[in-house]
């Protein structure tokens, strides 16, 4: 871009005398860079708008004049403003875009945002605005609320699109939308906001070169790190980002102490601790991270109080912030996640299309804090934390009453973070089942079930084959019984003097078939039966003979009834005429099969089809393949069923039922 545009206005400046040029058209307000006096341009003409304080150090890697591209626009950083709360300060660049456009980059805690200010559309009004809630821009997908805060203006430079006034207050919300889209509503002209709406980016994307500038970061008071001494014991302080720090511990005295004017302020006496890894470098996923801070949390429930650390790293190559958080020897990397990103319903939410169960809700606070961190920590500082798992996963949720978080965690084996560390002692394993451990019987249930399935369709398959082949080898297919004369008039006369026959009595006949032979071993035999009885019954037992050695194997016994009727106005049916049972196979040989028939007495002798079939296919044995092969999975799901039951034992949002204190009593 030309040092100045076609629609350019040079102003004098009222401190010093500079000329001072409105080079974008967006631009109303130029800070003179000489002595930090601020004009405005209006319908009018130039309005002194007095002098604005000098650019707080804040480590911003972004410089005035600094060229980049977003969505494949170029555009010139033009201008800058200083945003504070209690907590800290923020930067916010004007940026000019080649196509005549203008918006915002706006820098929070390592993370960047890109915006423009968009046409009004109806919002709620700022005293009904709470964090976590939902709100709908026209034209826009669902928004939820992540901060409502007052800011005041710190500091500027550069050529701004707005009034610059020292210490003038402003109320917004910041709103977080999925796939990394953001909105803020600006309330400091009014009830009716100004609407601006952009995305996430990264340095990377926004391709920022500052190849003509002597430095990235703007020229501004720096902290002397080398001066640095505690107000408390005089102990010499050393920053590790000394930028972006907010506080510090001494590590003489351990006071708690504020950089954010550019020298040490004392906040409070901390209780002395020895983090293990504070200070020291590691490397999670590939990025190098430098350890900068480190707090004990504590929370509560039932009258029982737990701990937890939380590990600040900061990756200097992106200028952003993870968190390593350990609890009873667990481990857990932790990475910010957008807001609108994450769907609640219930006690479940959703992100990137993982559900997640809501395992403990309770207040923390903190016990504790050492080293360097980018907001103001102090002791007894308390949010209400979430946890929700999907193992190895976990989502992290805070709030507080202006501001909420969200963040992404993976589980870490005790393994992995000392190898990250570079730690050649050995790693101190947990004793307990931690929210995030991944279950050592996960894998064991998916390979058996993968292994058992397998097995279940060779064994369809082979029984398929078998089954084929046909119903088998039919030896016998006969009618019985073939009765005597002499039996069928003992009967009768049973029967004309109503008498109760004996079993001897009973009406019965022994047959045989024609000889057959067996010629394979390992064969089942089936005997199956079909009589016509009607209001009667029917009993066939049978045998084997082997016609060379006359030895006798019993097949099996069936019987044959059938009985109706009606009564209370229904009919009633009961029996089967037909009936089958199986014999395991017999030695090969030459055989016949001896059939003794029995039925009722004084019935005439039924007419019974008698099948004797080798080699028949049963699904009871299939059945039992598909036990045996269901056995192994059922075990590994049993273990890792108890493994889970015991992960929950300690949450208040146990799915299984069951707590601790169901146990006791």
């Amino acid at each position: 871009m030309n040092d100045t545009a076609f629609n350019a206005r040079r102003a004098k400046c009222p401190g010093c005398g500079a000329t001072l040029a409105f080079k974008v058209g967006s631009a109303r307000v130029v800070v003179c860079d000489h002595c930090s006096y601020a004009v405005g341009r209006t319908d009018l003409g130039f309005e002194n708008l007095g002098k604005v304080a000098d650019l707080v150090p804040t480590g911003a890697r972004i410089a005035l004049s600094a060229r980049g591209k977003h969505e494949g626009v170029g555009f010139t950083v033009v201008g800058r403003q200083q945003l504070g709360w209690e907590q800290g300060v923020w930067d916010e660049w004007h940026i000019a875009f080649d196509d005549g456009r203008w918006g915002w980059l706006a820098e929070d805690d390592g993370r960047y945002f890109v915006s423009f200010q968009v046409h009004r559309r109806p919002t709620p009004r700022w005293e009904v605005l709470r964090v976590g809630r939902s709100v709908l821009l026209a034209g826009y997908r669902r928004f939820v609320v992540t901060e409502v805060r007052q800011a005041r203006q710190i500091a500027a430079a550069g050529q701004l699109p707005g009034r610059v006034e020292n210490g003038a207050v402003s109320r917004y919300a910041d709103l977080s939308g999925q796939d990394g889209l953001y909105a803020t509503l600006d309330y400091s002209e009014g009830e009716v906001p100004t609407i601006f709406v952009g995305r996430e980016v990264t340095l990377s994307d926004l391709e920022l070169r500052t190849d003509h500038l002597n430095e990235v970061t703007p020229p501004g008071p720096k902290i002397d790190v080398s001066a640095l001494v505690c107000p408390q014991c005089r102990g010499p302080v050393s920053l590790q980002n000394a930028a972006m720090a907010k506080q510090v511990t001494c590590s003489y005295c351990n006071a708690l102490l504020d950089t954010s004017q550019g020298v040490l302020r004392y906040l409070q006496q901390l209780p002395k601790w020895r983090p293990q890894w504070l200070g020291q470098r590691c490397t999670f996923f590939g990025v190098d991270y430098l350890t900068i801070g480190w707090m004990r949390r504590s929370g509560e429930s039932d009258g029982e109080t737990w701990f937890w650390e939380e590990y600040l790293l900061y990756d200097e190559a992106s200028t952003s912030y993870r968190f390593l958080c350990t609890e009873s020897g667990h481990w857990s990397f932790s990475t910010p996640i957008a807001a609108g990103d994450v769907v609640r319903v219930d006690n479940q939410v959703r992100y990137r299309d993982k559900n997640f169960k809501l395992f403990a809700m309770d207040r923390a606070r903190v016990t504790a804090v050492l080293g360097e961190f980018f907001w103001s920590v102090r002791l007894g500082d308390g949010a209400l934390c979430s946890d929700y798992i999907a193992p190895p996963e976990g989502l992290s949720f805070e709030q507080t009453a202006d501001e909420i978080t969200w963040a992404h965690e993976v589980y870490l084996q005790p393994e992995e973070v000392w190898a990250a560390y570079g730690s050649k002692e050995a790693p101190i394993l947990p004793s307990s089942v931690g929210p995030l451990m991944p279950s050592p019987h996960a894998e064991d249930v998916s390979r058996s079930v993968i292994w058992s399935l397998k097995c279940l369709a060779a064994a369809a398959v082979l029984f398929a084959l078998f089954a084929m082949r046909g119903p088998g080898q039919v030896l016998v297919e006969s009618r019985f019984p073939t009765v005597s004369p002499r039996d069928s008039r003992a009967s009768a006369s049973v029967q004309r003097q109503g008498l109760r026959p004996s079993p001897a009595e009973k009406a019965h006949a022994v047959n045989e078939s024609a000889p057959f032979e067996i010629e394979h071993r390992w064969r089942n035999l089936e005997l199956a039966i079909d009589s016509n009885v009607d209001q009667s019954w029917a009993l066939v037992s049978a045998w084997l003979v082997n016609q060379t050695t006359q030895q006798r194997v019993f097949v099996g016994q069936l019987e044959s009834s059938r009985y109706y009727g009606v009564e209370g106005g229904e009919h009633w049916t009961e029996g089967s005429r037909k009936a089958s049972t199986y014999r395991s196979s017999v030695e090969p040989g030459r055989y016949v099969l001896s059939v003794e028939s029995a039925w009722a007495p004084g019935k005439a002798a039924p007419v019974i089809d008698v099948k004797l079939t080798q080699g028949v296919p049963r699904l009871l044995h299939f059945f039992l393949v598909v036990l045996v092969l269901l056995a192994f999975p059922a075990f590994c799901v049993y273990r890792n069923a108890r493994f889970e039951t015991e992960r929950w034992r300690e949450s208040d949002f146990n799915p299984f039922g069951g707590s601790d204190d169901d146990d006791d009593d």
